[in-house]
């Protein structure tokens, strides 16, 4: 067990609750490296939730794994970590609707003011601009954090 624990540790993959707590018995030390790593790999996810486009996505990872320190002993471990979580993150649904730059996020975002606010002061429902086709559709996507509903009433 322990050897297939060490497997995923190197292939940053997440360790499972069985696997964490048989480490957590058998050996603490390594118990606590395996936490941190899955925690630190678990804040850099959180922090590709929030990012307003693809390169700005890409700098989080790239200073992420430029913050690792060569004398780290969980190096290797954390590595991995980052780049599982990297390579899952640009598989993701939520990358590929990312702008490519934060210009492109600005410009973007000025598009939907000019679509969306005239439609709102003529009190028009989330449903009703949604019927419109593909086009309204994706850009209410990106207003998914923006209360637009409370705005209509």
């Amino acid at each position: 067990m322990l050897s297939r624990i060490m497997g995923k540790l190197k292939s940053g993959k997440k360790l499972s609750a069985k696997e964490l707590d048989f480490l957590r018995r058998t050996d603490p030390i390594l118990y606590a490296h395996a936490l941190r790593v899955q925690r630190m790999a678990e804040a850099l996810k959180q922090q590709l939730s929030h990012a307003k486009s693809k390169q700005e996505a890409n700098d989080m990872i790239t200073s992420a794994i430029a913050g690792v320190s060569d004398k780290d002993p969980d190096k290797e471990y954390l590595l991995a970590a980052y780049n599982e979580v990297s390579k899952n993150f640009h598989k993701s649904p939520a990358y590929q609707r990312l702008p490519n730059t934060p210009e492109d996020a600005k410009k973007e975002k000025r598009t939907i003011r000019m679509l969306i606010f005239p439609m709102m002061r003529t009190r028009m429902t989330i449903r009703m601009i949604s019927c419109h086709g593909p086009r309204f559709r994706k850009l209410l996507m990106r207003l998914q954090h923006w209360d637009v509903r409370a705005s209509l009433i």
